[in-house]
């Protein structure tokens, strides 16, 4: 894809109840300075269809191609062919249709410029510049892709007699190559949300390769980037790293492959700690250069939840997580590494160490947890509040759209239909307000929202989906977890020494002085709407999705208790 075009895998589902997935769009792959669009179902239930998300320039090279067929409506064999249909009438009904601004000067029949190259030229409003389809009919309330038979005259008979689709190939002029800076946030895809998903570093959209500190200084000022992070440090990891702190650019998606590192030892901030293996390596770093690492406070998660997966997960990490007497492939990373996860965080740089690129705190985590066609299981959280560990002094909360959030979980390969299985899926919150609604998108995926409250009400929902797939392939199996190495040089890593050092005696009054956890579960069960199917979602385009920080004093009254029990461990005794 190149950088003057923002093409998304946009999703223009029809709003009535059992209604028809139309207008799949999906990115194919292209030579560079080229574009290749396929759009599915085409929608042939109304005059005009617009693609404000495919964008066209003066100077581009179009060419449309398009093929299958249409399901009419009548009786008989009512399907025809979407560019050239037989049969009565089709001499002025039936026909796909295209717009291209500055090389159509409106809807004409797709057979008509199928394969021929159209150039692009200017004079018309840059608003005005996206591709338009449609189609040709006099009645459009019985069109649809629903019951496929050969066709009137046969046409439809055979290979390519399926749903239509209409792929568009654009070719570029030429122009210079936009750079980026090294440290910019860069998306070209955003999720249902809005926000951006798997956004690469500038460095790694100029050559490929992920940023460091070497390109240009100090990540979060110019000329490192052109963008304006905000910071969060704190004085206790003064001197750690670059900053002592996080440099924060935006909230962001990011898909991967899980893989664990830590759960934090006594004394620091309580964090679990995993990678995220994303496609790319978008979002990666020279000092972390084959991941994502995401971070969430247990105090402010896990310790709350109480459903079997997210129990059983938190059971194996308190009682195997130990340096000291962690089995090999233990069970709460048999239970993560190499599973699918998607991830919606406060994307940016960990520069408490060598900087690294950092979802903290996740907002929003969907681990495909368990690959069984038959039961599927997605363990979930969503909030829209957290803190940043250690090195933090503030809480972040993000402004969801109307406070609602949206995960979209992959349809598998094969699969004709998806149902959840109700007695399994269970989800808990601590806020009676939030709500959830399933919609299942066939041929596209699984639809999970959740309206939640504002952030400052502290509100989240933990549990699990559990899905059955008829007709899925197996998954492949996933790649060897491969492990990131700590740099060893972190204020946490100071910390951990001390404790690891102390006597049996000056830990147990350590342990003893650290705040305690107070037995708190989330029990509300959370309402929930029956799975919908073709329910209207939001298009995936970037909206303006606000990020807020302010002072946490609950956090940092910890954070002092945990300071003062380290100190006085380890003090010398008097004399």
């Amino acid at each position: 894809m190149t950088l003057r075009r923002s093409v998304l895998l946009a999703l223009l589902l029809a709003a009535p109840l059992g209604a028809q997935t139309f207008d799949v769009i999906t990115n194919l792959p292209a030579p560079p300075g080229t574009d290749i669009i396929r759009i599915d179902r085409p929608n042939p239930t109304q005059r005009l269809t617009e693609y404000r998300s495919i964008l066209l320039l003066a100077g581009d090279l179009v060419t449309v191609h398009g093929e299958g067929c249409v399901q009419t409506g009548g009786s008989g064999k009512t399907w025809k062919r979407y560019v050239n249909p037989s049969g009565a009438n089709t001499d002025h009904l039936y026909h796909g249709l295209v717009w291209i601004p500055g090389a159509t000067s409106s809807l004409v029949r797709v057979e008509g410029v199928q394969d021929k190259p159209l150039n692009v030229t200017g004079g018309l409003s840059p608003d005005q510049m996206f591709l338009r389809l449609g189609y040709e009919d006099d009645d459009y309330g019985d069109n649809s892709y629903n019951d496929h038979d050969d066709g009137t005259e046969d046409q439809c008979r055979g290979t390519g007699g399926g749903p239509a689709s209409v792929t568009v190939t654009v070719k570029h002029a030429s122009a210079p190559v936009s750079r980026h800076a090294p440290f910019d946030l860069v998306a070209t895809e955003f999720d249902s949300n809005g926000l951006m998903l798997n956004p690469k570093w500038g460095e790694q959209v100029n050559s490929g390769n992920p940023p460091g500190t070497g390109l240009c200084g100090q990540p979060w000022l110019p000329p490192c980037t052109t963008q304006a992070p905000s910071i969060d440090k704190a004085a206790i990891c003064a001197g750690s790293g670059l900053l002592g702190g996080h440099g924060n650019w935006a909230a962001a998606t990011y898909e991967g492959l899980l893989v664990w590192e830590n759960h934090s030892a006594p004394g620091q901030d309580d964090d679990y700690s995993l990678n995220l293996h994303t496609p790319e390596r978008a979002g990666a770093t020279v000092d972390r250069p084959e991941s994502v690492h995401i971070e969430f406070d247990s105090d402010e998660t896990i310790d709350h939840f109480r459903t079997p997966w997210w129990s059983a997960f938190h059971e194996a990490v308190d009682k195997f997580d130990d340096a000291l007497s962690r089995p090999l492939n233990p069970p709460h990373e048999q239970m993560v590494n190499g599973k699918f996860a998607i991830v919606t965080g406060l994307m940016g740089l960990d520069l408490g160490h060598n900087p690294s690129g950092e979802s903290h705190p996740v907002w929003a985590i969907a681990i495909r947890a368990q690959e069984d066609p038959a039961d599927e299981l997605w363990a979930m959280f969503v909030r829209n509040w957290g803190n940043e560990g250690y090195c933090s002094t503030e809480q972040h909360f993000v402004d969801f759209i109307q406070n609602r959030y949206t995960v979209r979980l992959p349809w598998r390969t094969g699969a004709t239909s998806v149902q959840v299985i109700e007695g399994k899926t269970q989800f808990l919150t601590n806020n009676s307000s939030i709500s959830m609604e399933v919609s299942i998108a066939t041929g596209v995926g699984v639809f999970v929202s959740f309206t939640l409250p504002r952030p400052e009400e502290f509100g989240r929902v933990h549990g699990e989906i559990h899905l059955q797939w008829t007709g899925a392939e197996p998954l492949p199996p996933p790649p060897e977890p491969r492990r990131i190495a700590r740099d060893g040089n972190e204020a946490e890593d100071r910390a951990a020494a001390q404790v690891s050092k102390m006597t049996p005696r000056q830990r147990t009054a350590f342990l003893a002085a650290l705040p305690q956890k107070k037995a708190s579960f989330d029990q509300i069960q959370v309402r929930r709407t029956t799975a919908v199917r073709g329910r209207a979602l939001p298009l995936p385009q970037r909206q303006n999705v606000r990020v807020r920080s302010a002072p946490d004093a609950a956090k940092a009254a910890r954070d002092r208790q945990r300071v003062d029990a380290l100190r006085s461990a380890t003090a010398p005794p008097p004399r």
